[in-house]
């Protein structure tokens, strides 16, 4: 069989016919997970602990390409300390240790230590399926990846523009607050769906200007993209589309390659604003204030504040402060209508901290907040990266926004499937930038 060349392959748009049988589990597990409506999604107890089928899955996917690199002799992804990834897992493991001293028991202590096997799996996947790529492999992944999340937001916005009918009644929102259904689905919700689609933004837009042979899709994935972050009715992510313009302004070199950068994003943002805007009402969006957050983020705060010197600094446990899990899997039709808060020890907040920072100050403590850091300065790392090379701006520019969505909501730790496709991009971002020491990691 005569080779495949990498170009070529990347003019098609798909892996060698190796490389597509080793990335099918992947893509069944991210279809699985993007259409299978809610309400169909199967639920699995194991010791009256409900486990969710779409978790359970990405889990064993994990399992899965984790096993087959240390089946061919691959070494544990988390060797080094220098990629994204790494400083996420050791907080992973140090929550681990506090819920081990917690006083939560039972099943919400079972619930707790089950979010944290989802949240390692997510990195771990992304690293495992990355790891056994080429950098040229890496980008191909990245485009399949890009144009799948593209057809799958269409299918969303249709849903939420034209009322297809793919919800069930389960899955409508009751609080129109918007003029239509916010764009989701099973894969992203409206508040969180910014954290998977600007990366996958910054991705089209860097096609849309350099991909040669898929400049044209490249550009119908960036309108899509766009129209489905304004459709999502999220004031956060607008906050973070406008970060983005910024640091791609400051990332791409030349004038001429600046202004055809955010004439692109701003002729198709404004076309998709038209399509959303049409029926929507712009009116939640005219404000930042969220009562609920901002009592939540006071409430955090009397906890440290309350706390003996010994907590502040080891964390008040992981769960102590929100056992959040039980409730999300057994309450979420309560939750989805806004019935969404409870009660500290410290006074009243939301049913989770919805700040991942504010999760990894309270509960972890200083250790916590030393590896929020390190993954801070890792996402800067590449950053900078891709200013001094030139290189991947757009996308380099999107992932680091959206780690200021860290600051609004509770990601990593929480919303599994959103955090994976983020990871990947994030995983991948790095691997395009430093393949030397992404394949020491994994060497």
């Amino acid at each position: 069989m005569q080779a495949v060349s990498p170009a070529g392959t990347y003019l098609r748009g798909l892996p060698a016919p190796g490389n597509l049988l080793a990335e099918a589990p992947f893509w069944a597990t991210l279809l699985l997970c993007a259409l299978t409506p809610g309400a169909h999604v199967p639920w699995f107890e194991i010791s009256g602990l409900p486990i969710r089928g779409t978790e359970a899955l990405i889990v064993l996917t994990t399992l899965l390409y984790a096993g087959a690199g240390l089946l061919i002799g691959r070494s544990s992804p988390i060797g080094s300390l220098r990629g994204p990834a790494t400083p996420f897992l050791v907080a992973l493991v140090w929550a681990s240790i506090t819920l081990g001293l917690s006083p939560l028991n039972g099943v919400d202590h079972s619930g707790m230590a089950a979010t944290l096997v989802f949240a390692a799996a997510s990195p771990l996947l992304a690293v495992s399926l990355l790891g056994a790529m080429q950098p040229h492999d890496v980008r191909y992944f990245l485009w399949r990846l890009t144009i799948a999340l593209a057809a799958i937001s269409a299918l969303y916005v249709a849903e939420s523009v034209f009322s297809l009918g793919l919800r069930s009644e389960i899955g409508r929102n009751t609080l129109l607050d918007f003029g239509i259904e916010r764009v989701r689905g099973p894969l992203y919700g409206a508040a969180t769906g910014y954290l998977a689609l600007i990366p996958a933004l910054g991705f089209a837009v860097h096609d849309a200007m350099e991909g040669y042979s898929h400049r044209l899709l490249g550009v119908v994935a960036t309108g899509v993209l766009l129209t489905a972050l304004i459709g999502l009715g999220s004031r956060a992510a607008l906050l973070l589309l406008a970060v983005f313009l910024v640091l791609l302004g400051f990332l791409l070199r030349g004038a001429n390659r600046k202004l055809s950068g955010l004439v692109l994003i701003a002729g198709l943002a404004a076309v998709g604003g038209l399509a959303i805007f049409a029926q929507a009402d712009p009116g939640r969006l005219r404000s930042l204030d969220d009562s609920g957050r901002q009592m939540t983020y006071e409430t955090g705060w009397r906890v440290i504040r309350a706390a003996p010197a010994s907590s502040v600094l080891m964390g008040a446990g992981y769960g102590s402060v929100w056992p959040w899990y039980l409730r999300d899997a057994q309450e979420g039709e309560r939750l989805a209508a806004g019935d969404n808060l409870m009660q500290t020890s410290q006074g009243p907040s939301l049913y989770h901290p919805h700040s991942t920072l504010l999760e990894m100050a309270v509960e972890l403590g200083v250790p916590g907040v030393v590896c929020f850091a390190a993954l801070g300065a890792a996402l800067f790392r590449m950053l900078a990266r891709s200013r001094s090379q030139g290189a991947w701006s757009a996308l380099a520019g999107a992932v680091f926004a959206t780690a200021f969505g860290f600051l609004f909501d509770l990601f990593l730790f929480k919303n599994t499937t959103v955090n994976l496709v983020w990871w990947l991009y994030a995983v991948g971002l790095w691997t395009l930038l430093f393949p030397k020491e992404a394949s020491e990691c994994d060497s």
